[in-house]
């Protein structure tokens, strides 16, 4: 589950396949694993990796492709639904660790439905999105990092 508050409430929460919680408020993201059943808190301030990584992440989920443009070349793939692919830009920090990443939206183009990153080592994520909601209220313990039961 994924919840976005603007301007500054990202939470990123997993049950299967491992149980994975990740919070972030302001410039501190808190997380918690089933691997290690601790919460650990890091300042994106003083990590400036994570937080050029945390910043994209948050980037792709609220739509702010155009303050992108300076990481990526963006290319559209389709019009109907909207495509696109973005491939990083030589000589920045992001071309060291993406080959490129595609997002496809749904048919209404409300919103996205899929997310795919390949990375540079030849890893890769796919992101489906279903039940998505918009605009609806969110309940306090989306902002909690906690375990979350299966």
């Amino acid at each position: 589950m994924i919840f976005l508050q603007k301007p500054e409430l990202f939470a990123w929460h997993i049950i299967e396949p491992l149980s994975y919680s990740m919070v972030i408020k302001g410039d501190i993201l808190s997380q918690w694993d089933e691997n290690t059943k601790k919460t650990q808190k890091i300042s994106l301030s003083k990590n400036p990796a994570f937080q050029i990584a945390i910043s994209q992440m948050k980037d792709w989920f609220s739509g702010k492709y155009t303050s992108m443009t300076e990481n990526y070349n963006i290319i559209i793939l389709k019009r109907k639904p909207v495509s696109l692919k973005f491939i990083p830009r030589k000589n920045t920090t992001v071309s060291n660790i993406i080959d490129c990443v595609t997002v496809i939206f749904r048919d209404d183009e409300r919103y996205i439905h899929q997310i795919y990153i390949k990375e540079k080592n030849s890893n890769s994520t796919l992101l489906t999105f279903v039940n998505t909601q918009l605009n609806t209220p969110l309940d306090e313990a989306a902002w909690e990092v906690q375990p979350r039961v299966r």
